[in-house]
């Protein structure tokens, strides 16, 4: 990354080369991106992500979430303001997994 936060030509680079060219690629990308493939979801949504987050920027999961709310999916979003691509403290990593195994208690558990 560049000293402004961009990703550098190295970072650019290594995505292309793993992942794909999104301006090559647009149609390819679009199949698989999660915000455009909501209407597909039908069980309860767990995600979180951090504002400070340079790999995969927030608007991501802000359109992730209005989409959701659009469609009236069921899902629970963590927020995090002073993390990014990962938890910097085993406090908030504590925080987000207590949350998940609650999630999926509530939401994912078979009837008895």
């Amino acid at each position: 990354f560049t000293a402004n936060g961009e990703p550098g030509e190295s970072a650019i680079d290594f995505f292309t080369e793993h992942v794909g060219d999104p301006a090559k690629e647009y149609d390819y990308f679009k199949t698989i991106s999660p915000v455009f493939n909501v209407e597909k979801l039908s069980v309860p949504l767990h995600f979180a992500h951090g504002d400070l987050d340079r790999n995969v920027d927030i608007e991501h999961a802000i359109r992730l979430k209005y989409r959701l709310d659009q469609l009236g999916k069921k899902y629970q979003w963590l927020r995090y303001a002073n993390e990014a691509h990962g938890f910097s403290t085993p406090a908030v990593e504590a925080q987000y997994y207590a949350s998940l195994l609650a999630f999926i208690d509530s939401n994912l558990r078979p009837a008895r």
